[in-house]
């Protein structure tokens, strides 16, 4: 859970879970830690508890939200306080997910890192008073609760969420590497030279919904998108980049898992599992634009490498998206969660698969 073991723990104080850096854990957790102070070094009697949420980091300096359950017991006539974690099952946003992070965002923009904490100790403050005047009898429920409280403001706080799903553009330093490293048109090159995709040599491909993803990067993110992808999916490009592209997904999981899970399945090792140049996947999605207007989207992958200024045979995803928008009506049958509609989804999707790979490949490569 730590990721501290026995050897080092036992004998210290627990406050090695604190967040390293000394100013930005008093302005997180200040408040609390002198509430736990006296409740540790005061008696109480047994059975006094209080329950706390901490922001607190890991050995390998992963911070994570802890909601701390403690109690005043005794055992053999000795009195002991026992402690209960329970580790929110919650992302922890990009600008203090590490110490690193948190240090590059002083140096990139302190104000809006500031802003930001500021607005993140006002909601937690709130929740820990209302742990303090709620009696917990349930840690567990206690636990979702928060998760769900913590998770709601970040959505309307922070960029980071699309829906349901967690985005946060973590990938701009691999966006800039491509920018600076590698032209668009030897990356066209290479891709129009690939007769799976089928286009002509006059073909500006900046004009196709297309983008590039770079699996080498933290959540593999999206590095290019075209003209034509902004255009399909409402997206703009200063949005997009850095992040990884699940933000087309339903905003609903419930609704994503059930119309997706199983393309969903085969597009996850094969964009975070390394693949040999000329892999390719075709992948039939129902995904939503910027709008939440919904669409059946054809979507072909293909691993290939791009020769770049400085670095050589750079892996990277080039994808196509194709709206399917002769389809509507059965996107309007399966969106209205009309029987029919989800009954026919796997077998339409089998047939769409099936033809298009048929127009795609080869009579040689079959």
């Amino acid at each position: 859970m730590t990721g501290y073991g026995a050897d080092f723990c036992l004998g210290r104080n627990c406050r090695f879970l604190q967040p390293n850096l000394p100013q930005f854990n008093k302005r997180i957790n200040g408040a609390e830690l002198m509430l736990m102070r006296e409740f540790c070094t005061k008696v109480h009697p047994t059975g006094h508890y209080m329950v706390s949420l901490l922001l607190n980091e890991k050995k390998c300096g992963e911070r994570f939200w802890n909601l701390l359950y403690l109690t005043h017991v005794e055992v053999d006539s000795r009195p002991y306080i026992l402690a209960v974690q329970s580790i929110l099952c919650l992302p922890m946003p990009s600008k203090i997910i590490t110490e690193e992070a948190t240090a590059a965002w002083i140096d990139h923009n302190e104000m809006e890192l500031n802003t930001f904490v500021d607005s993140l100790v006002s909601k937690i403050e709130v929740l820990r008073s209302q742990l303090r005047q709620s009696r917990v009898s349930n840690i567990p429920k206690a636990a979702r609760r928060m998760t769900d409280k913590i998770r709601s403001w970040m959505k309307k706080a922070s960029d980071e969420y699309e829906g349901d799903h967690i985005v946060p553009k973590t990938g701009m330093m691999h966006v800039r590497r491509f920018e600076a490293d590698v032209t668009y048109q030897s990356t066209f090159d290479t891709i129009k030279s690939k007769s799976v995709f089928g286009f002509g040599e006059d073909i500006d491909m900046k004009r196709v919904a297309c983008a590039l993803a770079d699996p080498g990067g933290e959540d593999c993110p999206l590095v290019f998108i075209s003209e034509q992808f902004e255009d399909l999916t409402g997206y703009v490009r200063d949005w997009a980049l850095g992040r990884n592209c699940r933000f087309l997904q339903p905003n609903s999981r419930e609704v994503n898992k059930l119309l997706n899970s199983e393309e969903l399945g085969r597009m996850r090792p094969f964009c975070v599992e390394r693949q040999p140049t000329g892999t390719q996947i075709v992948v039939i999605l129902i995904n939503e634009s910027y709008n939440s207007f919904p669409f059946f989207n054809v979507l072909c992958m293909e691993h290939i490498t791009v020769q770049g200024r400085y670095m050589k045979d750079k892996p990277y995803i080039f994808a196509i998206q194709t709206n399917l928008d002769t389809e509507l009506h059965r996107l309007v049958e399966v969106l209205g969660m009309c029987k029919t509609g989800l009954d026919e989804l796997p077998a339409y999707g089998s047939c769409c698969k099936t033809r298009l790979y048929s127009s795609i490949v080869t009579p040689s490569e079959r």
